[in-house]
């Protein structure tokens, strides 16, 4: 067969498929089942007018704009991978063994537990402390971190795997929102709403 015979027998077929498309009569809707609502983000305006959503109590997120845009290195996205599939293991693999305290100080201790524990966390982080620091204009408690030896986007990615994988197994509950960001005095700050 010839390249215009290929061509006009693949045209062909696309054009049958998509007057079978047509052909069909749209099913009707039907109507929903009435559902519980979830628990929506509390909406809350900035001083620029923009009306910016509160993440829900209980969640691990990273400010929006809080990292830019682009993909991860390949050992952010193992640990996405192992915090959904096996957190105990890398929990375990980290030398994390939990924390006590509000959700501030549960934070600073599973992040201190992996870095002085695990070589690889203590050449790619210098510590995390419980400080206070200005964000957004207002004086709030915050967990210092320092990355050491990775790139702060992959730092803050890495350590909300981290958490996110310590809350799966119920080793980290927290009573609020916790959110990381890029601090104005630090490097990475998490704070919880």
């Amino acid at each position: 067969m010839s390249d215009n015979n290929i061509r006009e027998s693949i045209r062909s077929v696309i054009f049958q498929i998509l007057n079978e498309e047509a052909d069909e009569k749209p099913k009707k809707a039907q109507p929903k089942k009435a559902q519980p609502k979830k628990a929506q983000p509390k909406k809350k305006k900035t001083k620029k007018g923009r009306t910016v959503k509160k993440p829900p109590a209980g969640t691990i997120s990273i400010r929006p704009g809080g990292i830019g845009r682009g993909n991860f290195s390949k050992f952010v996205k193992d640990a996405k991978m192992r915090a959904e599939a096996d957190p105990e293991g890398l929990l375990k693999d980290l030398g994390v063994k939990g924390g006590s305290g509000d959700d501030l100080s549960q934070v600073a201790e599973i992040f201190n537990q992996a870095i002085h524990t695990n070589d690889t966390m203590g050449e790619a982080y210098s510590g995390a402390a419980l400080k206070t620091t200005t964000f957004q204009g207002k004086k709030i408690p915050v967990v210092a971190v320092t990355p050491s030896g990775l790139n702060l986007r992959n730092g803050i990615k890495f350590l909300s795997h981290t958490l996110t994988a310590a809350q799966n197994i119920g080793m980290f509950s927290p009573s609020g929102a916790v959110v990381f960001s890029k601090g104005e005095n630090f490097p990475v700050i998490v704070y919880s709403i």
